[in-house]
């Protein structure tokens, strides 16, 4: 009996030390090697492409479908017209009215429709909300300061905004209003109004020209 369990000591001791010598060697294999687990998703790529500003005029005439022509305008008589625009490129975009040259004026109340001061009456709107007006169109901000006099000195400015952050396929209008004064009594067949402008698409919260 004394031998048996002698004999079941020794095998339970040879076992245990080789439980302790294989783990130590796993031990000393892992921070021997540094080994970690790991996934890797191969073969990925980064790619990019501009998007665009583009848009499009619609109802008037000319090239780009923008020209407003009033004829046979009289003293008193308000003439209006109203055009789309489409935004065509595919990002959001800010739409603007940009007056140029010197149909608008050159800033001494004597050239450009901003000469006629109280002789006329301007009015610029979009979708429906108005943008601008005025009923004393003199730019000499010397001698007709801007909100100065009755009624009020107000120039026609060089840019209005039309629109915020129009998304791609969606349409907007806005309308020129204008008006000669009474005072226009001897002045048949003249030519009030040669106005150059832009019609300019920019990048949300970008002013044109940026």
């Amino acid at each position: 009996m004394h031998a048996v369990l002698t004999s079941r000591k020794t095998k339970v001791a040879g076992f245990l030390g080789t439980v302790a010598l294989t783990g130590g060697l796993l031990a000393s294999a892992v921070v021997g090697t540094g080994a970690y687990f790991s996934d890797t998703k191969a073969n990925n790529h980064i790619t990019g492409t501009l998007g665009s500003i583009q848009i499009e005029g619609h109802d008037g005439s000319g090239a780009n479908d923008l020209d407003i022509v009033f004829t046979d305008m009289l003293p008193g008589e308000t003439h209006s017209k109203t055009l789309r625009y489409s935004n065509t490129g595919n990002n959001p975009q800010d739409v603007w009215v940009v007056f140029k040259g010197a149909g608008l004026g050159t800033g001494d109340g004597k050239t450009g429709i901003n000469s006629l001061g109280r002789y006329a009456e301007v009015h610029v709107a979009s979708n429906g909300s108005e943008k601008f007006a005025s009923q004393n169109l003199n730019d000499n901000n010397t001698t007709c300061p801007v909100g100065v006099g009755s009624p009020a000195c107000t120039p026609l400015p060089g840019k209005i905004k039309l629109a915020d952050a129009l998304e791609p396929g969606n349409t907007g209008d806005f309308s020129f209003s204008f008006k000669p004064s009474e005072k226009f009594t001897s002045y048949q067949l003249a030519q009030l109004l040669n106005l150059d402008y832009d019609l300019v698409a920019t990048q949300v919260g970008v002013q044109p020209g940026a």
